[in-house]
């Protein structure tokens, strides 16, 4: 796994903005951009904030648990208990336990669901996000350097990749913004892992609640 960083599209005006022209305009553009000029295949992440039915015993301690479905490995769910910033690494079938338990209650599901676009040593992921409720959240962009998987020599690539496909799409007049994190904040080394894109996706969660919902975006105690 090469190191990635995920980005948040914003235009200057979204007045009248049809999202999906948006979202298929990036598109044909890493299409362009791909040596055989190949059309993106299908993608799709998924994440969940579950929140436990005596979060308000604990006191701000333990109270959620954020889960992350990445679409590159299938098999795999990692788990973050965000107040405690603990790690947990699984298979789907814990999240049936969970469930089960009735322990945890869930409170909210994000869904990135686009395309994949290979590019030499680049991979570039685009979708658009939903809430559980199918309510849009914006554009994302994930990409990927495979060849190196240290987090601070990557990301002056990544970002040069993302300027690369600014000037390709600057009829738009938007802005691939990547998602604050501090993969130091939680433990994590510079080498990049499945870790590392959890955190990514916590805070793009949080980002965009508190974007379109302020008062959920506060209550998810990101």
């Amino acid at each position: 796994m090469g190191a990635k960083r995920i980005y948040f599209y914003q235009l200057a005006n979204t007045k009248g903005v049809q999202w999906s022209l948006v979202l298929n305009s990036i598109a044909k553009a890493l299409e362009t951009m791909s040596v055989d000029q190949q059309k993106g295949i299908k993608w799709c992440s998924k994440a969940a904030i579950l929140r436990h039915k005596h979060a308000d015993g604990f006191k701000g301690h333990g109270k959620d648990m954020f889960i992350f479905h990445p679409s590159d490995e299938p098999h795999k769910r990692y788990f973050l208990l965000r107040h405690e910033q603990v790690f947990l690494e699984a298979n789907p079938s814990m999240v049936a336990v969970l469930e089960k338990s009735e322990l945890y209650k869930h409170k909210l599901s994000f869904t990135v669901d686009g395309t994949v676009h290979s590019l030499g040593d680049f991979t570039a992921r685009v979708a658009q996000a939903t809430l559980l409720n199918g309510k849009f959240a914006g554009i994302i962009l994930e990409v990927e350097y495979s060849p190196v998987d240290h987090v601070d020599e990557a990301d002056p690539l990544l970002a040069g990749f993302c300027e690369t496909l600014h000037a390709a799409l600057a009829p738009l007049d938007g802005i691939f913004k990547p998602v604050k994190y501090t993969y130091k904040q939680f433990g994590l080394g510079p080498v990049y892992s499945g870790q590392h894109s959890t955190m990514q996706y916590l805070n793009l969660v949080a980002a965009v609640l508190t974007l379109l919902l302020p008062n959920k975006g506060q209550g998810s105690g990101a």
